[in-house]
């Protein structure tokens, strides 16, 4: 017997950083673009395997992360085999699309279903996530097990997740730039200025959260008002950056702003930043494709993809 269980990978349109820091509310996509686990029990202890990540047959222990998924959800003394195929990337230039948190789920559900249990509930695909990563605030697990568009928030240890709608009048599209990076490297960087400078960061986190909390409540209204929020909210983590040195403001990162030039399209940071992939945001398809088609003369990738796709789904059984 085998089971496939796939999710969805996610892109954050606001809360980065402050989900984390001050349990701000997070609001995150998950996309067309999907990751798959096949869970097949038996054989010789248990094992992966990964043409994308060149893994055929090795141990548990060097995967982390399903290392992690095993000796939470799979029972006293079983063995089988893990199957990973992934469309979120792999290695240095991975688009920042949250593959570890689609690896938890995905890999959850199926070692689960094959031995007869049912889907963890969230906190234990958190739990299992953090102990896997060392970190993270759970709003990536939550909209890859959901899918759709996600509010998620973080309080004292207490989760909350919902589905929310896809505000109206909101175009967009995703640019790439080119170089993945660790979330858990830039929170550890985020962790170290908050030592060395507690009152720049401090504030800089505080304006952070306030724009996060009013792009939340905005979201109903959509258009240009939304746009006008979310382009106030890439300023607060702009200010950010700068108290804490995160190295989102890079080369690539003014070259979009400096092509997009005070038109109606902006460029909102799709997570941690300092590489991985942002949004171009616009109140129209319309009034997006000039920005989209100078940033592709300019020579920046555009991915093919498409928000609010389906959660976790348990693709077949056997």
């Amino acid at each position: 017997m085998s089971v496939v269980a796939s999710a969805p990978g996610k892109l954050m349109l606001a809360g980065e950083y402050v989900v984390v820091a001050a349990g701000a509310p997070a609001i995150a996509t998950a996309v067309d673009l999907r990751l798959s686990v096949r869970c097949e029990s038996g054989g010789q202890g248990w094992r992966v395997n990964s043409p994308g990540l060149g893994l055929a047959e090795v141990p548990v222990a060097e995967v982390p992360l399903l290392e992690a998924v095993v000796e939470r959800f799979a029972p006293a003394g079983t063995s089988g085999a893990l199957s990973v195929e992934s469309a979120l990337g792999v290695g240095p230039e991975k688009p920042g699309l949250g593959s570890s948190a689609a690896l938890v789920v995905a890999a959850s559900a199926a070692v689960m279903r094959e031995f007869g249990g049912s889907t963890p509930p969230l906190e234990e695909l958190i739990a299992c996530h953090r102990a896997g990563q060392g970190g993270g605030s759970g709003y990536d697990v939550a909209t890859s097990l959901l899918g759709g568009v996600c509010l998620f928030q973080s309080r004292g240890g207490d989760f909350s997740a919902r589905a929310v709608q896809w505000p109206d009048g909101l175009a967009a599209r995703v640019v790439h730039f080119g170089a993945g990076v660790s979330s858990a490297g830039q929170l550890h960087k985020l962790r170290s200025a908050m030592e060395r400078d507690p009152e720049a960061v401090g504030i800089a986190l505080d304006q952070q959260c306030a724009a996060a909390v009013a792009v939340e409540a905005g979201l109903k209204s959509g258009g240009p008002e939304l746009l006008s929020l979310l382009a106030h909210h890439e300023r607060t983590l702009i200010g950010l950056d700068r108290a804490a040195r995160l190295g989102i403001e890079s080369p690539a990162y003014r070259g979009v702003v400096e092509r997009l030039g005070s038109g109606p399209a902006i460029l909102r940071t799709a997570g941690a930043g300092a590489g991985d992939s942002a949004w171009i945001l616009a109140p129209s398809d319309q009034q997006l494709e000039p920005a989209l088609a100078s940033l592709t003369e300019a020579g920046y990738g555009l991915l093919d993809l498409r928000v609010g796709g389906p959660g976790l789904e348990i693709e077949e059984e056997r």
